[in-house]
């Protein structure tokens, strides 16, 4: 009867450990994701930070809108590639109506 209970606690505990450390597993990847966010946010932020240099024709919601999705999706590193790719993007649409 003492192996039993002696056993039924080293299994509580076993458990207790186990859930502790999948939960900790779940924090680190959460952390992880999150920081991968902020730094996606960073690199967009800083080049918005620049916006200056963009010329004022191209100052409207929506051209910032396409700059910002193609910098999120990797396509370009910088707002004059993505005001690049936006522009060649707009004379295709322009030449296909």
């Amino acid at each position: 009867m003492a192996f039993c209970l002696l056993f039924r606690y080293d299994s509580r505990k076993f458990e207790k450990r186990l859930s502790l450390e999948q939960e900790s597993v779940r924090k680190k990847e959460s952390l992880a994701s999150q920081l991968k966010k902020l730094k996606e946010e960073e690199k967009i932020q800083k080049a918005l930070n620049h916006f200056e240099r963009i010329p004022a024709e191209f100052k409207t919601i929506e051209t910032v809108s396409h700059m910002i999705r193609y910098m999120k999706r990797g396509e370009a590193q910088t707002l004059e590639e993505a005001l690049y790719f936006w522009e060649m993007d707009e004379n295709n649409h322009s030449t296909n109506k």
